[in-house]
């Protein structure tokens, strides 16, 4: 039964992930440097990619389920969702306040915070 559950819920978060996923796969498999590549290694650039994009997911699910099993019962973690919910809703506010207004330096204060972490993690 829990089998048919699971298949369920992934067939109907598919719309989810073909909205999120799809249009990064697309830009990066249409970038500037895909004309540049050859189809073999264009194949191996998505597959590093996808493989990149599950790892990620795999290893925070981990980490979470981890914290969640150990820390659980001592960590207010309803209390931390719901924060944590609030900063993308917050920046999702701002970039709708960005677009209305076409306005491009509502982020500035955000591009300046974060540049020092960026400048680390471009060279990778």
């Amino acid at each position: 039964m829990s089998f048919y559950l699971a298949l369920l819920l992934g067939l109907l978060s598919s719309g989810h992930c073909a909205g999120m996923c799809g249009g990064l796969i697309g830009a990066l498999s249409t970038g500037s440097t895909a004309p540049l590549r050859s189809p073999q290694q264009n194949q191996i650039h998505l597959l590093l990619i996808n493989l990149g994009r599950i790892s990620t997911y795999v290893i925070a699910g981990a980490l979470l389920g981890y914290l969640g099993a150990e820390f659980g019962a001592t960590l207010n973690i309803p209390q931390w969702s719901d924060n944590l919910r609030k900063v993308p809703a917050v920046l999702m506010l701002i970039i709708g306040l960005q677009l209305i207004l076409q306005r491009e330096d509502l982020f500035n204060f955000l591009e300046k915070l974060t540049a020092p972490l960026w400048r680390k993690l471009q060279p990778l």
